[in-house]
């Protein structure tokens, strides 16, 4: 999470504007400099707020409306310039090659609309997929079979990200962003009524079930940064499971190993026992490309790198990374950039993951805006 601070000139105590911000892309100060208007994922959608700089909470700015980024404002206060973002994401699948080194074929698009669809999660079975979409108009769960036929809408609150299936496929957790921040909630897989699982002011978001259902692990930042914390899956106390920063956590299929990345921009994976001790890496001669772009299992993981051809391309591949070899295989080359979500198949032999097939950038002029 990002934080928006004032700090006096001369030196000083900073004062701290805004929290629990995701992807803060720019700011501008009114003329006069008591106002400041930035670019923010506070809400999901992208989008300008206006905060006093004195301090005070956040309002959205509606008259610009979404994907929205990098405002600048007139010295006279009367105009606002931004960059206005179309940006569509959809979901694809690619056949596994059975042997090593033999072609995996052509991605196919599996989950796709005009808006964003992202954050895939087969279930355990491999007859349904969890994503996200704000195709209704938020963002919010979606459940379709795993061939992407009959979608169905999980959630109607919006601001929801990151479904994860319990082991037994009857549940679904997922962060939800509402009131300022972030929780992770529990819904059953057929829709209902949300169970909350951590309340309170910080953020807690990128949630995974232990494997053998009892525990949710997910990242918070109560203590001032990103760590990977666990609840129990019925309620009860929380505690702490890293302390040099954690970002989404997924344990393995035996239940041996937590892996996680350090931080939001952290290319690196990390592993931890669930019992705690100390953390050790895991994958840090290949990066990965974007977080959750990556899934472990018991004596390997698959992953997306982002690997530069030149000096201005690069492509994105999906590797392979045995453990016991130290190896990296190529088991797939995307057309496009991979962005917010990778999963495998209980059998190992498809992977579905988010692409962006739409990144356009326009810059808008506001008349009139003081």
């Amino acid at each position: 999470m990002d934080e928006l601070h004032v700090v006096p000139v001369g030196g000083g105590e900073s004062n701290r504007l805004s929290a629990g911000d995701r992807r803060l892309s720019g700011l501008a100060w009114m003329p006069d400099g008591r106002e400041i208007v930035f670019s923010s994922r506070r809400g999901m959608p992208q989008q300008l707020w206006n905060v006093s700089a004195s301090g005070g909470t956040p309002r959205a700015l509606p008259l610009v409306g979404e994907g929205t980024v990098w405002p600048a404002i007139s010295r006279t206060g009367h105009r606002l310039a931004y960059v206005r973002s179309t940006f569509d994401t959809n979901i694809w699948r690619l056949d596994l090659p059975r042997e090593p080194n033999s072609s995996s074929g052509h991605p196919l698009k599996l989950i796709a609309s005009t808006w964003r669809d992202n954050n895939p999660q087969y279930s355990p079975d491999g007859t349904k997929v969890a994503f996200v979409s704000d195709r209704a108009g938020s963002l919010d769960l979606w459940v379709t079979n795993a061939d992407g036929s009959s979608p169905f809408q999980l959630t109607s609150q919006g601001a929801q990200s990151t479904p994860r299936w319990s082991p037994d496929g009857r549940r679904i957790a997922f962060a939800s962003f509402a009131n300022s921040n972030e929780n992770i909630f529990v819904i059953d897989a057929e829709g209902g009524a949300t169970k909350p699982i951590t309340t309170g002011p910080a953020n807690h978001n990128s949630p995974c079930w232990s494997s053998d259902g009892r525990w949710i692990y997910f990242t918070s930042n109560r203590t001032g940064k990103a760590e990977i914390w666990r609840a129990p899956a019925e309620g009860g106390s929380e505690s702490q499971m890293t302390h040099q920063g954690g970002w989404a956590p997924q344990e393995s299929p035996d239940g041996k190993m937590i892996y996680y990345q350090k931080q939001f921009s952290e290319t690196a994976i990390w592993k931890i026992p669930p019992e705690g001790g100390v953390e050790s890496p895991v994958l840090e001669s290949a990066t990965v490309a974007n977080l959750y772009l990556w899934q472990p299992f018991n004596d390997d993981i698959y992953f997306v790198q982002r690997v530069r051809n030149s000096s201005i391309s690069t492509e994105d591949r999906i590797q392979f990374f045995d453990f016991a070899t130290q190896m990296i295989t190529t088991l797939g080359r995307l057309e496009k950039r991979a962005n917010l979500g990778l999963s495998i198949s209980p059998d190992r032999r498809k992977v579905i993951f988010t692409q962006i097939d739409q990144d356009e950038h326009d810059i808008m002029l506001v008349e009139n805006f003081r």
